[in-house]
């Protein structure tokens, strides 16, 4: 595999690193393309394509074992501080027992109980009740923070206005000028009429 001072090196793709790596395409349409490029690479014994992706998605130690494991400060006592509740994680973890990803999807499990004394407690995981405008936008093929979770979180939200973008993922402000179109209105407190926008579907033949 390529790195980023022009060597290669040989490594070892395991299950857990395919799981790993689909959990992180998976968010968007576009890089979706790129997972099923990789799958029919595999399949045909050919170069694997991971140039042609931005190498944020290939940190050093994934592609060359005995690296050390670099973690983020910020994000990883972010998610150490949210945590789980115990409902919610016997749930998760009944699930990944027969999922496809496992339970990479949510990296941020396994992170629960690392510092006890940093988690905000179920009282900061209860939902939040509000009348404040709030504007949702949820793409329909959004792999990592699916529909029924957004509706799930904003439900105590009484004055939400939601809008779906087909064909969007997980990034989806630059899907469509109509989304600009939304922020706009919502920001001068007019009415958006249309409440749900059809984005181009992005290539996804491999």
């Amino acid at each position: 595999m390529p790195q980023r001072d022009g060597r290669e090196v040989e490594s070892l793709l395991q299950r857990r690193d395919m799981q790993q790596l689909a959990s992180a395409f998976i968010a968007d349409p576009k890089s979706v393309s790129h997972l099923l490029r990789f799958y029919r690479d595999l399949d045909q014994g050919a170069t694997l394509s991971f140039d042609k992706v931005p190498r944020r998605y290939f940190p050093d130690e994934f592609l060359q074992p005995g690296i050390p494991i670099s973690l983020r400060p910020m994000p990883t006592a972010m998610d150490i501080a949210s945590g789980i509740d115990m409902k919610r994680k016997a749930q998760v973890v009944e699930q990944a027992q027969k999922s496809l990803l496992k339970d990479y999807l949510n990296f941020s499990l396994h992170y629960d109980n690392l510092a006890p004394e940093l988690d905000l407690g179920d009282k900061f995981r209860e939902k939040p009740v509000s009348n404040i405008p709030v504007l949702l936008f949820s793409g329909t093929l959004d792999g990592r923070t699916y529909l029924e979770g957004q509706y799930e979180a904003i439900s105590g939200f009484k004055n939400a206005t939601k809008v779906t973008v087909e064909n969007a993922g997980h990034n989806l402000l630059m899907a469509s000028p109509e989304v600009q179109d939304a922020i706009n209105l919502f920001m001068e407190g007019q009415p958006i009429p249309n409440t749900h926008i059809v984005a181009k579907l992005p290539n996804l033949a491999p």
